[in-house]
């Protein structure tokens, strides 16, 4: 209590110009996100809090930040940091010299391999860096009954972790027809967080009508999932939060943004997310600087915008002191060049310059992880080529793939024999349970991916992660499963016993332990590998990924057999 008063004490003193603060960012354009305006004056920081505005101060540190523009730092209101394949020490030195200080993370991915102990070490992780991380409680692992993950949190684990100060919300809960259809362990989990006075963000694309009324009445807060705008524009009529995804995979923004203008929406209970980012867009693109551009050029207002990226997720959130410049609030800052380009020159977190001009200016520790986690891929045999046939003639349902979009659709195929047709580009696909060492696996026909020849790999399978093949040739396929359990996770393209590109991903079989650019680096060399062997699609690996997706229509593939996900049902 004596340090807090004298903390206190200091705060005060510093604010009152009686003692000198620690930083002052001096005569720049304070963006205002309670009153729209912008104001020319001094940010002033002590220890981790703003103690003036407005006024000139002197401080220990002078930072002349003259005809530059002074935000909040900015927060991504959702994201996977998996879908990047990078350790969280290295996702934040990625992003925060983009100015982002705030992440609500959703490790659902990891989650789904290893259950709260996920949560656990990106907690521990989390706790050096020069970032506020706050955690979705994953809702939805496993994401279904139709597919075997490598963990599970009930309701009881949920009723548990929920009321841990660094989780703000139940992440997604993707799955709909549960809380349509009154599931109970469902029910509950969204019943022990409405009760702890947390958020429940939601996952309900295409839902509209009565069917969305259900879905909002079970107690269900947000969603970005949102395809088109009349969706968007219902869901927030209804009373929802809206979440606006531009993401490596989801690029929703512009149909929606542009709607919602047109209609003169208010755009107070609407916050912008990623959801997933590769590491071929935060090196090239950014992160939430750039969902900024792109807002800015489809006609939102610059402060309505920042507003999008920074108090407008904080106050959906209940995140206390995050996300605008005023007094007592955490000092997480951003200084950029423009309210167009948003090029970020410096980046403030809790009072101290963490990045400068495009670079990280602390030094970071490289996370650690267990031995559990570090060896997730878990074969008790050998595949073989004829684990990947199929007996039989007729017809067959096919996986229509779609080039990088989280759907697929469904085509009826008469076979004389159940084999792979690259004249037709029909080729196998299989799913591999890689987990518990049972091994349980599916295969079938897919169509779009392209191959002529070889095959295609991934421990990277939303949302069990288990191991996810596709291939023009058997022997090929079991290869490169091989392949992956060899390198205890990760992403090959094979052909002929031959690897031609392999990404390591021995976090999880999510993640590397190497930097951004030899991910990104590899990640490329995967691509003109897959080119090689045929594929014309621009994202592969992050197609094939969502092939054994089963809340995402229409037809999807798991370890368990082939899933017609509208009728939420196996394929006979």
């Amino acid at each position: 209590m004596v340090t807090t008063v004298k903390y206190r004490g200091e705060l005060i003193d510093a604010a009152h110009g009686n003692i000198k603060p620690d930083l002052v960012l001096k005569g720049g354009k304070i963006v205002n996100v309670y009153t729209g305006e912008i104001i020319k004056g001094d940010i002033v920081m002590k220890a981790h809090k703003i103690v003036g505005m407005y006024d000139e101060y002197d401080g220990k540190i002078n930072i002349d930040v003259s005809g530059k523009y002074i935000l909040p730092g900015f927060i991504d209101g959702h994201i996977h940091v998996e879908s990047s394949m990078l350790s969280l020490s290295e996702f934040a030195r990625v992003i925060v010299p983009h100015g982002t200080t705030s992440a609500l993370i959703d490790p659902h991915e990891f989650a789904n391999v290893r259950g709260v102990d996920a949560l656990k070490l990106f907690m521990k992780n989390s706790r050096r860096l020069p970032l506020d991380l706050f955690m979705n409680m994953p809702s939805c692992v496993p994401s279904t009954h139709m597919e075997t993950s490598g963990a599970e949190i009930d309701s009881k684990t949920v009723s548990t972790f929920i009321r841990h100060p660094k989780i703000v919300c139940l992440a997604e809960m993707m799955n709909f027809p549960g809380v349509l259809n009154k599931d109970e362990e469902v029910l509950k989990k969204i019943n022990a967080v409405r009760t702890a006075k947390k958020r429940v963000d939601g996952h309900c694309p295409l839902l509209r009508g009565k069917a969305l009324n259900a879905y909002i009445a079970a107690g269900i807060n947000s969603d970005h999932e949102s395809l088109s705008g009349e969706e968007a524009l219902e869901k927030l009529r209804k009373g929802m939060y809206l979440m606006i995804r531009d993401g490596s995979a989801g690029k929703d923004m512009k149909p929606i943004v542009s709607y919602l203008l047109k209609k003169k929406v208010r755009l107070g209970r609407t916050f912008f997310v990623s959801d997933d980012k590769h590491p071929h867009d935060l090196i090239n693109k950014g992160h939430m600087d750039e969902i900024l551009r792109i807002a800015i050029k489809l006609g939102v207002d610059p402060i309505t915008a920042v507003r999008m990226v920074t108090l407008n997720t904080a106050k959906h959130f209940g995140m206390r002191g995050h996300g605008s410049l005023g007094i007592g609030k955490v000092a997480n800052v951003v200084v950029v060049d423009s309210l167009k380009n948003f090029n970020v020159e410096l980046t403030v977190y809790r009072g101290k310059v963490v990045a400068k001009e495009g670079k990280l200016t602390v030094k970071l520790q490289p996370d650690e992880y267990d031995r559990a986690t570090l060896n997730s891929v878990r074969l008790k045999k050998r595949f073989r080529a004829k684990d990947f046939m199929l007996k039989g003639k007729g017809s067959v349902k096919v996986i229509v793939a779609q080039d990088g979009s989280l759907f697929t659709g469904m085509k009826v195929v008469q076979m004389k024999e159940f084999r792979i047709d690259t004249k037709n580009d029909i080729l196998k696909i299989a799913v591999i349970e890689r987990h518990k060492g049972k091994n349980n696996h599916s295969v079938g026909f897919v169509k779009g991916f392209g191959l002529k020849r070889g095959a295609l790999a991934s421990t990277v399978a939303h949302d069990s992660h288990n191991i996810i093949v596709v291939g023009a040739d058997e022997k090929d396929m079991a290869y490169a499963v091989d392949r992956l359990r060899e390198l205890k996770g990760g992403i090959v393209a094979v052909s002929g016993n031959k690897v031609l590109a392999e990404l390591a991903l021995p976090i999880a079989g999510l993640m590397s332990t190497e930097s951004i650019e030899t991910v990104n680096k590899i990640y490329e060399e995967l691509h003109k590998a897959a080119a090689m062997l045929g594929s014309r699609m621009s994202s592969p690996f992050m197609t094939l990924s969502f092939m054994a997706l089963p809340v995402i229509p229409a037809l999807k593939i798991t370890d368990k057999g082939l899933v017609d996900v509208e009728k939420f049902s196996f394929v006979k």
